[in-house]
């Protein structure tokens, strides 16, 4: 089954995620609760992504360059 996030556009034009994890019947109770707390935001609802994306983080502390965060890649 699939789950669902409510998004919001922030004042800068960035979607933000307000809730996640949610049904569908969830996001669309969540969207319009906040559509009456905040009318000026734009919400939509948005299909969650399954998995999280693969994050690298520098264990070293020391970032100059990309071949940093992909030591294998040459």
């Amino acid at each position: 089954m699939d789950k669902f996030r409510v998004c919001g556009i922030t004042l800068e034009g960035y979607p933000q995620v307000e809730r996640d994890n949610l049904s569908y019947d969830e996001a669309v109770e969540e969207m319009s609760m906040l559509k009456s707390f905040f009318p000026d935001v734009d919400f939509y609802i948005d299909v969650a992504p399954d998995e999280e994306p693969m994050r690298r983080i520098n264990t070293r502390e020391v970032a100059d360059g990309w071949e940093d965060f992909f030591p294998d890649y040459e």
